[in-house]
């Protein structure tokens, strides 16, 4: 019959130190995976402030040349979003 203790690799209970590793690897995956998500949903919002400049800008234009240049408030938001 065979120690467990002296069966390192054979398939029976994990040591503490290997529970602390797998925790350790647990904890770096979260938090890789937390950081990713967090870079991702600030790079929307920024997208969505560079298209509202973008839209205040060309609605502006539109509003100071007559209509002869830039966008017409087609979202209806101008007077409300736009400074």
């Amino acid at each position: 019959m065979t120690d467990i203790k002296s069966c390192a690799g054979c398939g029976g209970p994990k040591g503490k130190s290997n529970l602390i590793a797998d925790g350790l690897w647990a904890f770096l995956l979260v938090a890789i995976f937390s950081l990713a998500l967090g870079l991702v949903g600030e790079s929307d919002y920024q997208v969505a402030v560079d298209e509202q400049r973008l839209y205040c800008q060309q609605t502006l234009l539109f509003k100071r040349t007559g209509g002869q240049s830039g966008w017409p408030d087609y979202k209806g938001i101008r007077e409300e979003v736009c400074e």
